[in-house]
């Protein structure tokens, strides 16, 4: 067996080559186009950034005639002084993106959210979601450029 030579080994990747490898394409950044998509459908659905991040697994429905349904609870503070849920009615595009993305989190509880944080059993934050906007509008700003 032969050896070569320790300058022909390649050294293990420091902290900045990793770093670069993140923004390389992959099944983390699909799941994150995903996500970002859901969310953006949610939005223009009249969802605020606040009731987004709070909602869960449950709270969502597909159903197979393609629409989505999703259900605003009283009980979790996210419609004060309601007394009936509000419900909210998906179809078209929107709805495929939101179906998509409750298909990736098929296996989940129920209670958990529907958009996880970045620690397990968290939910994206309200920020978090805002940020996912604002890059959006960003996007939108620089094509009309």
């Amino acid at each position: 067996m032969t050896f070569a030579p320790p300058d022909l080994l390649a050294p293990p990747a420091r902290a900045g080559q990793r770093r670069a490898m993140r923004g390389l394409p992959g099944r983390r950044d699909a799941a994150r186009r995903e996500r970002d998509a859901a969310i953006l459908a949610l939005s223009d659905a009249g969802l605020s950034s606040r009731e987004i991040s709070q909602l869960r697994v449950g709270d969502v429905k597909s159903f197979p005639t393609g629409r989505v349904s999703v259900q605003l609870r009283v009980d979790s503070g996210l419609l004060r002084g309601a007394r009936r849920p509000r419900f909210v009615l998906l179809d078209g595009s929107a709805a495929n993106q939101v179906a998509r993305h409750l298909e990736a989190r098929r296996g989940a509880d129920r209670a958990l959210p529907l958009f996880a944080g970045r620690k397990a059993g968290s939910a994206l934050t309200r920020v978090g979601v805002q940020l996912v906007l604002r890059a959006r509008t960003e996007i939108l700003d620089r094509r009309e450029r």
